[in-house]
């Protein structure tokens, strides 16, 4: 680790951005000020360097930079083919102080060559054919010129091309020419030979850091750009208790009556939505800026579809465990829940399921389109489709068809609202249906499983109208018997959870794969 310090420090200050080392890149989505484009390309090219690539592409690395730093840019790249790395690159305006660091120099004009071959060569070269270079002129300037077409006017533009024309055509006729296309022969004239051999060649030098220690950074990015942004910490942390919030402004106190049960039934069925909704739409925003980064590196090779998923929903668990604790005080203390821990503890749990749910559900989308729009659109029609289905608001789960209700029990949000349900009723007691009314429950009628007259009582209090004098009651006529079953539905909601982070896995490792094709 001391070891890869020292090679970042020495990479830092080869290219000039050493004192940046602690400085943010930027992000104009958040309207993070950061680096200079000039800035930002010298970090990508340290970036590649650290990776130690057997073939370094560049494009036009030097544009922008002074001259001091394009230099050491140069310099630093030369030492790189010390170490048996082949890079290249290609260059506009070249500076005369670069033309001694190249090896190779090809110089073209529409796709031809003028020329192709040693730098030390190439003066030679021209001057041999009555293009001599002055000697207070740049060489690469001349001769990037000397093969250009200039288009001041027509008699320039004709003039100049058959300039060019007549360079690629002496370059054909030269020495240097003939030897190139003896090299290609040498390792074949289609490339097979040359194939061939790269299949046992190995360019790369140094052992790439472990897995653990791409997870840690991997985390630790992700971690870092999250807390530096006020708006993805509001989003992750705190969008969630503010919603609580006005939750309690509508709800206020729910009390203990016949009336609050369609407020309780309203409480859970905004506890699904906004939950779900909340997050997934928190990861539309935040995550495909890191979805585009990873799918450029690991074209790079630099880590895999695993590693990046793995370290997203690590660095999301906290911010999705601390918003969910306060979404949980919010709803217990503020709205009138009974303050029971253990009560307490498994509402909390299913919020926090609620939250990765969302998440992950946004995650997958993101997976299967590349579009956020679109995905935004299944994400929601997701969610909303389940809550219809499964919450048991609309309609009474156990009164769907069958092929419907079917489907319900694939939904893990049904579980959360069940576990909801049987966590907040199980062991009330409504206080306006007394206990001691002893009258006989209405039969129910033939063939009718489950009827709802046969526990319910006449209200005391609501004249003409019936009343559950307990939770259960209600439970009993809404619910089957086994989904009366807390750690069932846990076992249901974490195990669909499971599936669809394998699914995500899988998307995004069939996808990666696809681009690698």
């Amino acid at each position: 680790m001391l070891s890869d310090c020292v090679q970042i420090s020495a990479i830092l200050a080869e290219l000039g951005i050493d004192h940046l080392a602690d400085q943010q890149v930027g992000d104009s989505g958040y309207s993070i000020r950061g680096l200079s484009g000039g800035e930002r390309r010298r970090v990508s090219i340290a970036v590649q360097i650290l990776s130690a690539p057997p073939v370094l592409l560049l494009d036009e690395p030097t544009t922008g930079l002074d001259s001091f730093t394009a230099s050491q840019l140069v310099y630093t790249l030369t030492k790189l083919t010390q170490q048996q790395h082949v890079i290249i690159m290609s260059i506009h305006q070249p500076r005369s102080d670069l033309f001694k660091l190249f090896h190779d120099i090809i110089l073209m004009n529409s796709g031809e060559l003028v020329w192709a071959g040693p730098s030390e060569k190439m003066l030679n070269h021209f001057d041999d054919i009555g293009f001599s270079c002055p000697l207070d002129v740049n060489p690469l300037q001349y001769l990037v010129t000397l093969a250009s077409v200039s288009k001041v006017c027509k008699e320039q533009v004709d003039a100049t091309t058959n300039c060019v024309a007549s360079l690629k055509q002496l370059y054909r006729e030269s020495d240097q020419y003939a030897e190139v296309l003896a090299e290609l022969k040498v390792h074949g004239d289609t490339g097979r030979a040359s194939r061939k051999s790269l299949k046992h060649f190995s360019l790369s030098t140094t052992r790439g850091p472990s897995t653990w220690s791409k997870l840690q950074v991997l985390t630790r990015r992700a971690l870092v750009n999250t807390v530096r942004s006020r708006s993805a910490i509001f989003a992750r942390a705190f969008q969630l208790p503010v919603l609580a919030l006005y939750l309690f402004i509508f709800f206020a106190r729910l009390g203990d009556d016949q009336k609050s049960l369609q407020n309780r039934n309203g409480l859970r069925l905004e506890t699904l939505v906004e939950i779900c909704l909340a997050t997934a739409v928190t990861a539309m925003n935040l995550c495909p800026p890191m979805r585009d980064q990873y799918r450029l590196e690991t074209k790079e090779g630099l880590y895999g579809s695993f590693l990046f998923l793995l370290s997203y929903f690590v660095h999301s668990l906290p911010f999705a465990a601390i918003s969910s604790l306060l979404w949980t005080l919010v709803v217990y203390i503020l709205i009138g829940q009974p303050v029971v821990i253990e009560r307490m503890l498994v509402y909390f749990a299913v919020v926090l399921l609620l939250h990765l749910l969302g998440e992950a559900l946004a995650i997958l989308m993101l997976g299967l389109f590349q579009s956020v729009s679109l995905a935004d659109s299944a994400t929601t029609f997701f969610i909303m489709v389940s809550i219809t289905l499964a919450s048991g608001t609309y309609r009474v789960g156990t009164s769907l068809p069958t092929w419907l209700y079917g489907l319900s029990l694939l939904t893990p949000i049904g579980y959360g609202g069940t576990i909801l349900k049987e966590n907040e009723l199980a062991g009330f007691m409504f206080s306006d249906c007394p206990a001691s009314d002893t009258t006989a429950p209405t039969p129910c009628a033939a063939g009718i499983v489950n009827c709802s007259q046969s526990r319910m009582r006449p209200s005391s209090t609501l004249p003409n109208e019936s009343c559950y004098r307990s939770g259960d009651e209600f439970l009993d006529v809404n619910l089957k018997d086994w989904q009366r079953s807390t750690g069932t539905n846990f076992g249901a909601f974490i195990g669909i959870l499971l599936v669809m982070y394998a699914v995500i896995f899988f998307t995004y490792g069939i996808r990666r794969r696809l681009a690698h094709a």
